[in-house]
């Protein structure tokens, strides 16, 4: 059985200096290979397909066969790594912490340690307030980008 050790490392010296990375790299019991990818600009399926190459052609299914899932990373699904914060820099978030507690906001920052929300609150009678969340990253437990279909970041 292959391990997801292998191949991430076959998948990083491809994508050294690159826009896209993994974000999730899953090898089942059966063989059943699944790499989920990220970008700071977003996935196309063409960077979808050079991977499935890389792996297809650098792995032989002569040798021991296996089923390989090659993806990008989806709407609705909780972020994963420093990177993905920070492509997502100006959207909205929620952000669930561990204690059951939940933010929404615009991501402002992010670092090593903590993410920063601006949340607009609209009360009426009464001036837009900004309130500002500093969120260690300890205490998250999900944070899910909103889509904004309406093509503004």
């Amino acid at each position: 059985m292959y391990n997801s050790g292998e191949i991430k490392a076959l998948i990083d010296g491809n994508l050294h200096n690159s826009e896209i990375f993994w974000v999730d790299v899953h090898v089942n019991p059966e063989n059943h290979i699944i790499v989920v990818l990220d970008g700071d600009k977003g996935v196309k399926i063409d960077d979808c397909k050079k991977i499935s190459r890389l792996i297809e052609g650098t792995l032989d299914r002569e040798i021991e066969d296996y089923d390989l899932e090659v993806t990008s990373f989806g709407i609705g699904k909780p972020l994963k790594m420093l990177r993905q914060y920070l492509a997502n820099l100006g959207r909205k978030a929620e952000v669930i912490l561990a204690d059951g507690m939940k933010y929404t906001g615009r991501l402002q920052s992010a670092n090593e340690t903590e993410i920063v929300l601006n949340n607009e609150n609209k009360k009426k009678k009464k001036k837009n307030e900004n309130t500002i969340q500093t969120i260690k990253f300890q205490d998250i437990k999900t944070t899910k980008i909103i889509p904004d279909f309406g093509g503004s970041k």
